[in-house]
């Protein structure tokens, strides 16, 4: 099951690649650089939660970054950050990391 969904995002996040190539502020780096505000806001938990989902709701544009986000919460969550980080870097061939977003998807059941 994780194999099936390890593929499902790196297929989903192939076609975004070339824009992640092309572009520093990409939006993988984007949601990472919000997700790091939010969770550093002085709020609950379950609000920090609230602002993210509607920020992929309204701001997130690409579909491939907002399936790969949905589908990130059907697996394990010691096993999210890692399958995510992968397909990013699968489809970009470069390294990425995102300390928020590991912090979110093991903070998340």
């Amino acid at each position: 099951m994780l194999s099936r969904f390890v593929v499902l995002l790196v297929i989903t996040s192939s076609s975004f690649s070339c824009a992640y190539k092309e572009s520093k502020n990409s939006e993988y780096d984007q949601m990472c650089d919000y997700v790091q505000d939010v969770l550093s806001m002085d709020m609950g938990q379950q609000q920090k939660f609230d602002y993210i989902e509607k920020y992929f709701s309204t701001r997130v544009k690409s579909k491939d970054v907002k399936e790969a986000y949905d589908l990130i919460y059907q697996i394990s969550p010691d096993q999210r950050y890692k399958v995510f980080k992968g397909a990013v870097e699968s489809s970009s061939n470069e390294q990425w990391d995102c300390v928020a977003l590991e912090q979110l998807f093991n903070l998340r059941k």
